[in-house]
């Protein structure tokens, strides 16, 4: 990935919340295609065809929607792996820090250094 197609924090904010309503959307979608009034009216359908395309569509759906919710995940879960024992000693430091309260430069270090690492985990 090149610098001019890296995306800024403020950006991945938006995306991820786009993201999220469109998993939303999704799931809201799935929730109608199992309804009952949904089944019934399936059900009542005359074209044996067209009941068999609409549960393998409806079935369809899910597995895509399941997929695309792991696909984020995964990657995030890879970097998070690698990143892990950075996170976990920046975690540590902010915690002590903060618990500390005595020195703003030493709490905005720990938590700039964890926003970083958060950040690069992120930036999948």
């Amino acid at each position: 990935m090149n610098f001019s197609s890296k995306i800024a924090p403020e950006e991945t904010i938006i995306i991820a919340r786009d993201y999220e309503e469109i998993l939303k959307k999704i799931r809201n979608i799935e929730l109608n295609l199992n309804s009952p009034e949904m089944q019934q009216k399936f059900e009542n359908e005359k074209d044996e065809s067209r009941k068999r395309d609409f549960v393998e569509q409806r079935k369809n759906i899910a597995i895509l929607r399941s997929q695309l919710e792991t696909a984020a995940l995964e990657k995030i879960a890879a970097s998070l792996k690698k990143l892990e024992p950075d996170l976990l000693k920046g975690i540590e430091d902010l915690t002590q820090a903060i618990d500390k309260v005595e020195n703003t430069v030493n709490i905005l270090t720990a938590l700039k250094n964890v926003t970083g690492i958060i950040r690069r985990i992120l930036s999948v």
